[in-house]
Order: structure tokens, then sequence, then C-alpha cells
């Protein structure tokens, strides 16, 4: 979803694209086979497979946005995988979408922690906490972009952006096309460098 919208709005601006999507079949129709698009069908847990994809890249995305099934690791595993790659390959730019539940609250609290906090989504927020611990010990330009819920929508609606913490009145769903517009400024731009960004 987010993935397809990031890479119509990246090819539209004349960037070279590598998708990398286990489903990549299903949404590849769509993209009218740009020549400024490299498609692999692969595996967010294989290693190898990552580390070709992301050579020649000077930026990488992670819209790991789908499956939140108690006991999947795909999200902390892959990550890993990919803050390895990049690492290795002195890549220094990396931008992950994430759960609103690793914001902090005004207590200074990660927001997954708190009583009312989706259950199916804490599991995976857990995961991304152990992602953002890798990030601050590591070298990579990174930026954590954290949302509550992503619509299946082109862009075309306003967004507010708040930085590390979550908001009082809390985090709207934003759509996909927005989602992309904002990941697209923040790779042109450099924004939101080392932080986490909650965004809707």
């Amino acid at each position: 979803m987010v993935g397809r919208r990031l890479c119509e709005q990246t090819l539209a601006l004349g960037w070279e694209v590598t998708a990398f999507d286990r489903n990549i079949e299903l949404w590849l129709d769509k993209l009218d086979n740009n020549p400024l698009l490299t498609a692999i069908k692969g595996y967010i847990m294989d290693s190898e497979g990552i580390a070709k994809a992301i050579r020649g890249t000077d930026a990488v995305v992670i819209t790991l946005t789908g499956n939140m099934e108690s006991g999947d690791k795909s999200r902390i595993i892959g990550c890993t995988n990919i803050i390895a790659a990049m690492k290795k390959q002195q890549k220094s730019r990396l931008i992950i979408v994430s759960t609103d539940g690793i914001l902090e609250d005004d207590a200074g609290k990660y927001v997954f922690e708190s009583a009312g906090y989706p259950v199916e989504k804490k599991e995976v927020s857990e995961q991304y906490v152990r992602v953002l611990e890798l990030l601050k010990a590591s070298q990579l330009r990174y930026t954590m972009v954290c949302v509550s819920e992503i619509t299946d929508a082109p862009e075309g609606k306003a967004y507010r952006t708040y930085t590390d913490t979550f908001p009082i009145e809390g985090l709207p769903p934003i759509q996909a096309g927005d989602l992309a517009r904002y990941i697209v400024r923040a790779i042109s731009s450099d924004e939101h460098v080392y932080q986490r960004v909650g965004i809707g």
C-alpha cells in the first residue's frame, strides 16, 4: 500500500527506484513497467537478498505495514538485516514506517505501555523499540515515521507532524499517498534525522 504509492511518486519525479517485496507481482503491473524501476521479489528475512537490493541506493525506506499476528518477528529480524547491510555497504539514510506506540507520552513513557493501547499493536511496537535502540547505536541517519492507521488512498489531505511525542489529541489516520509524500520530502530535505515523527 505505502510502498506502491511511494514508488508512484518517486518514479514521477524521475528517481531510480528499487522495490523489494515478497508480493511484488500484486502491484507491479500498476507501475507500467517503468524503466526507472527495478522490481525484486524477495523476503525481508533474507539478508543476502536485502544486501543485493540496497546496492547502489542513496536511501532506504522500510514500509512493513502488514501482519500484526502475535509471535510474528519479521519486523525486528527484517530491520536488523537491513541495518546490518546498510552499515556494511556504508549507506546512511534510512526511513522506517512504524507504529505510534514508540512515541512518548507527556510522562516520557512509550505510548504502547499505556493501559488503553491496542493489544494487537503492542507487540509490534515493542519490536520497533528494539529497532530504535539499534538505530541509536548505529551511525545511520534514520527517521522513524510513526502512524496510528494508514488508509489506502492517494495523496491529497493536509497532515501534521509531531517530533518524538504523541499529541494529546491523538494521531488521526493518514492516507498512504500523503504518507508517501512526507517520505519523499524527508529524503529530499533530510528532515527529522535521528528522530521519531508522529504523522496524521
